[in-house]
Protein backbone atom coordinates (compact mmCIF):
# COMPACT_ATOMS: atom_id res chain seq x y z
CA UNK A 1 0.00 0.00 0.00
CA UNK A 2 1.38 3.11 -1.11
CA UNK A 3 1.37 6.17 1.43
CA UNK A 4 -1.07 8.48 -0.30
CA UNK A 5 -3.53 5.25 0.21
CA UNK A 6 -2.43 4.75 3.91
CA UNK A 7 -3.13 8.49 4.35
CA UNK A 8 -6.58 8.14 2.75
CA UNK A 9 -7.34 4.96 5.62
CA UNK A 10 -6.37 6.63 7.89
CA UNK A 11 -8.35 10.25 7.13
CA UNK A 12 -11.83 7.70 6.73
CA UNK A 13 -11.12 5.81 10.32
CA UNK A 14 -11.05 9.68 12.06
CA UNK A 15 -13.78 10.68 9.59
CA UNK A 16 -15.86 7.16 10.82
CA UNK A 17 -15.04 7.89 14.37
CA UNK A 18 -15.95 11.25 14.32
CA UNK A 19 -18.95 11.12 12.64
CA UNK A 20 -19.62 7.66 15.39
CA UNK A 21 -18.94 10.23 18.58
CA UNK A 22 -21.28 13.00 17.03
CA UNK A 23 -23.90 10.89 16.37
CA UNK A 24 -27.06 10.68 18.24
CA UNK A 25 -27.48 7.96 21.00
CA UNK A 26 -29.72 6.06 19.21
CA UNK A 27 -27.15 5.59 15.90
CA UNK A 28 -24.92 2.86 17.21
CA UNK A 29 -21.87 1.61 15.70
CA UNK A 30 -22.79 -2.02 16.06
CA UNK A 31 -25.74 -1.46 13.09
CA UNK A 32 -28.62 -1.95 15.81
CA UNK A 33 -30.08 1.57 14.74
CA UNK A 34 -30.48 -0.03 11.38
CA UNK A 35 -31.92 -3.21 12.79
CA UNK A 36 -34.51 -1.04 15.01
CA UNK A 37 -35.16 1.29 11.72
CA UNK A 38 -35.90 -1.88 10.43
CA UNK A 39 -38.22 -3.51 12.67
CA UNK A 40 -40.41 0.23 12.31
CA UNK A 41 -40.76 -0.31 9.20
CA UNK A 42 -41.96 -4.02 9.29
CA UNK A 43 -44.25 -2.61 12.05
CA UNK A 44 -45.39 0.03 10.18
CA UNK A 45 -46.80 -2.37 7.38
CA UNK A 46 -48.26 -4.70 9.43
CA UNK A 47 -50.10 -1.95 10.68
CA UNK A 48 -51.47 -0.40 7.85
CA UNK A 49 -52.53 -4.25 6.58
CA UNK A 50 -53.89 -5.05 9.13
CA UNK A 51 -55.83 -1.16 8.96
CA UNK A 52 -56.75 -2.07 5.41
CA UNK A 53 -58.19 -5.56 6.08
CA UNK A 54 -60.24 -4.71 9.39
CA UNK A 55 -61.88 -1.82 6.72
CA UNK A 56 -62.71 -4.40 3.97
CA UNK A 57 -64.10 -6.08 7.24
CA UNK A 58 -66.04 -3.90 8.65
CA UNK A 59 -67.73 -2.52 5.24
CA UNK A 60 -69.30 -6.08 4.89
CA UNK A 61 -71.01 -5.85 8.03
CA UNK A 62 -74.51 -5.25 7.78
CA UNK A 63 -77.04 -2.98 10.51
CA UNK A 64 -78.85 -5.48 11.95
CA UNK A 65 -76.11 -8.03 12.86
CA UNK A 66 -75.83 -9.51 16.30
CA UNK A 67 -73.34 -8.18 19.28
CA UNK A 68 -72.60 -12.02 19.39
CA UNK A 69 -71.90 -12.35 15.70
CA UNK A 70 -69.66 -9.26 15.73
CA UNK A 71 -67.67 -10.52 18.92
CA UNK A 72 -66.79 -13.81 17.26
CA UNK A 73 -65.52 -11.58 14.19
CA UNK A 74 -63.39 -9.45 16.74
CA UNK A 75 -63.23 -11.29 20.03
CA UNK A 76 -61.12 -8.69 21.77
CA UNK A 77 -63.12 -6.04 23.27
CA UNK A 78 -60.65 -2.66 24.65
CA UNK A 79 -60.42 -2.10 28.02
CA UNK A 80 -61.12 1.60 29.32
CA UNK A 81 -64.74 3.02 29.80
CA UNK A 82 -67.27 3.20 27.00
CA UNK A 83 -71.22 3.04 26.92
CA UNK A 84 -73.32 0.50 26.35
CA UNK A 85 -74.23 1.76 22.70
CA UNK A 86 -70.42 1.83 21.30
CA UNK A 87 -68.78 -0.82 21.90
CA UNK A 88 -64.84 -0.66 21.22
CA UNK A 89 -62.47 -3.64 19.95
CA UNK A 90 -59.01 -4.26 19.61
CA UNK A 91 -58.23 -6.27 16.66
CA UNK A 92 -54.53 -5.88 16.97
CA UNK A 93 -51.20 -3.84 16.08
CA UNK A 94 -53.20 -0.52 17.30
CA UNK A 95 -56.34 -0.89 15.60
CA UNK A 96 -59.87 -0.30 16.85
CA UNK A 97 -63.11 -0.63 15.89
CA UNK A 98 -65.75 1.23 17.08
CA UNK A 99 -69.09 -0.88 16.52
CA UNK A 100 -72.75 1.40 17.53
CA UNK A 101 -75.46 -1.30 19.24
CA UNK A 102 -78.74 -0.58 19.97
CA UNK A 103 -80.35 -2.10 23.30
CA UNK A 104 -82.57 -4.52 22.48
CA UNK A 105 -82.60 -7.09 24.86
CA UNK A 106 -80.75 -4.63 27.46
CA UNK A 107 -77.02 -3.37 27.37
CA UNK A 108 -74.25 -5.33 26.52
CA UNK A 109 -76.29 -8.43 25.69
CA UNK A 110 -76.01 -10.68 22.90
CA UNK A 111 -79.10 -9.86 21.21
CA UNK A 112 -77.86 -6.11 20.59
CA UNK A 113 -78.22 -5.48 16.98
CA UNK A 114 -75.36 -3.12 15.37
CA UNK A 115 -77.42 0.22 14.59
CA UNK A 116 -74.77 2.15 12.39
CA UNK A 117 -71.56 2.48 10.60
CA UNK A 118 -68.93 0.92 12.55
CA UNK A 119 -65.66 3.31 12.93
CA UNK A 120 -61.71 1.87 12.71
CA UNK A 121 -59.10 3.90 13.57
CA UNK A 122 -55.43 3.56 14.87
CA UNK A 123 -55.20 4.05 18.87
CA UNK A 124 -53.73 1.79 22.14
CA UNK A 125 -55.17 -1.01 23.65
CA UNK A 126 -56.60 1.03 26.56
CA UNK A 127 -56.31 -1.60 30.41
CA UNK A 128 -58.30 -0.02 32.65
Amino acid sequence: MNIKAHALLLSLGALTLSVQANAAPDVLPDGSFLYRMAQTQVEASRTTARLAETRRQATRIKIGTSRAQIERLFPSQDGGLMASVVTRYYVGNGVMVDVPYDQRGGPWKAQNRVRGPLRVYLSSFHSD
